[in-house]
C-alpha cells in the first residue's frame, strides 16, 4: 500500500490519521523565526522539522532571532508553541555553538534532538576540528521563561 509523501518521505499510516483526524488549532500562519523585535529574522531559516504529534518545531537559521544570538552563524532552534519560545539548541550551559549548526531531527513528542555541528565549543572534549553529532533531551516540552524570545 502506498502513501502520500511529504518532502520526499511517505508519511506511516498513524502521521495520515493523525492529520485527518486532529483538530484545527488555528489557521493563521505564523512565523517561526522571528528576531528580537518580533519581525521576520534578518537571515535564512531552512530545514524544519516537526515533531510527529505536531506539537513543536526545530529549524536552522543564519538570523539573529535570540539575544543571546548576535552574529550570523547558523544555530539550530527548538519552537514550543504552547509558550510560543523559542531556545538556541545549538548551545552549551548557556553558550552558543561557534560554528554552524545543521540538520536536525526531532522525536515524535520534541523532547530528544539531534544535530551536527562545526561548533569546537559544544561538549565537553570537543576539539577533534571536525563536524560532529549532538543529542539534546529536554524532560518536558514547555521552555524555561529564561529562554524565550
Amino acid at each position: 500500500m502506498r502513501f502520500p509523501a511529504i518532502g520526499g518521505r511517505s508519511l506511516s499510516l498513524l502521521a495520515i490519521l493523525w492529520l485527518l483526524l486532529r483538530p484545527a488549532y488555528s489557521q493563521d500562519v505564523e512565523i517561526l523565526s522571528t528576531g528580537v523585535d518580533g519581525g521576520a529574522g534578518d537571515g535564512a531559516s531552512t530545514q524544519v522539522r516537526i515533531s510527529g504529534d505536531g506539537l513543536s518545531a526545530t529549524f536552522t537559521s543564519s538570523a539573529p532571532l535570540l539575544t543571546l544570538d548576535q552574529d550570523s552563524i547558523q544555530d539550530i532552534y527548538l519552537f514550543d508553541p504552547a509558550s510560543k519560545g523559542l531556545r538556541i539548541v545549538s548551545s552549551d550551559a548557556g553558550e552558543k555553538g561557534d560554528g554552524d549548526s545543521q540538520n536536525p531531527s526531532i522525536d515524535f513528542v520534541g523532547y530528544n534532538i539531534v544535530f551536527s555541528s562545526d561548533a569546537h565549543n559544544l561538549g565537553v572534549s570537543n576539539h577533534n576540528q571536525m563536524r560532529d553529532v549532538f543529542p539534546v533531551s529536554y524532560t518536558h516540552l514547555t521552555l524555561p521563561t529564561s529562554d524565550l524570545v
